[in-house]
């Protein structure tokens, strides 16, 4: 028998806890359940990488579960979240914005101080992987990623269609530490690619 890996759920706050509760009880939480949303696939692309094919992203794991969520939560820590440009992806969805399956959508883009960047990163992708992270079930989350600036991270979570879903205000606000104003949006096709 495999031990029972952690989510690190005290590491959240209360309302963190209910989106986790809400989505999965404690009763019927199994670590080999399938992941709400489905495998998720994240990459990571080296920042002395000038090129952006999907054959400069390395394959870092797929996630079908939450033992496998939890052990991505566990093993790649708040630090190595902010070093280096992370993707984490539906399956099957390519981390290029130029794809088809991208470029009509848009991104939701945040500022984020260093310190406290993986953290939110983390609870970014738990969000996403729960389907908690748009305030419309419809509006379908594409890629969560990660990006070091000089004395900060950007974080971007793309979706599927900004026609219909470009307001800011759309995406969920999952930590304290991002003012709700401090989210911009824009549509994919108006960025130099």
């Amino acid at each position: 028998m495999q031990p029972c890996v952690s989510l690190k759920i005290d590491s959240y706050s209360y309302a963190e806890r209910d989106v986790i509760m809400e989505s999965t009880t404690m009763t019927s939480l199994n670590f080999d359940s399938p992941l709400p949303t489905g495998g998720w696939t994240l990459y990571f692309h080296p920042a002395k990488e000038t090129r952006w094919h999907l054959d400069t992203y390395k394959l870092v794991t797929h996630m079908k579960t939450f033992r496998d969520l939890a052990g991505v939560l566990n093993t790649i820590t708040p630090q190595d979240w902010t070093r280096g440009k992370f993707f984490l992806t539906p399956e099957g969805i390519p981390p290029l914005m130029e794809n088809a399956r991208n470029i009509k959508g848009g991104s939701y883009s945040l500022r984020v101080d260093r310190t406290n960047a993986g953290d939110i990163m983390q609870r970014y992708i738990l969000s996403a992987i729960l389907g908690k992270l748009s305030i419309d079930p419809e509006n379908k989350i594409h890629c969560i990623r990660i990006t070091p600036r000089r004395d900060f991270n950007i974080l971007q979570i793309w979706n599927r269609d900004c026609t219909k879903f470009s307001n800011p205000e759309g995406l969920v606000s999952v930590d304290a530490r991002i003012p709700k104003g401090e989210i911009q949006y824009k549509a994919h096709v108006e960025k130099k690619i």
